[in-house]
């Protein structure tokens, strides 16, 4: 991250995926890809994937993003529809296309 970017996280998006073994490479490069843009996106300040290796749990895959506070999540929301929109990319007919269910919201430390 660039020294703007510096600042501990106080907001978190973590979004929790049940993929599919067949989606797999292909959701987890499009995620990779999606990563390197967010990273460089003002307030991020940490991004990280992670998959499941053990456990019950039914997500397979968890992604964390933290951004410095509120206003900078919902500024970088803008910035991230218009990078999806000139690609084409349209993020719930992915989702669907590779039979992902999706659970995402809004964390902040407690």
């Amino acid at each position: 991250m660039d020294s703007n970017q510096s600042a501990p996280a106080s907001v978190f998006r973590i979004d929790k995926f049940i993929v599919p073994e067949k989606s797999h490479a292909e959701f987890v490069a499009k995620v990779r890809e999606m990563q390197r843009f967010v990273r460089e996106v003002p307030g991020c300040v940490a991004e990280n994937l992670y998959e499941q290796i053990a456990g019950p749990g039914k997500f397979n895959i968890v992604t964390v993003v933290g951004w410095q506070n509120l206003e900078a999540l919902e500024a970088a929301k803008k910035t991230i529809a218009q990078r999806q929109a000139l690609d084409g990319f349209r993020p719930s007919e992915f989702i669907e296309k590779l039979g992902v269910t999706a659970d995402i919201a809004i964390y902040r430390l407690g």
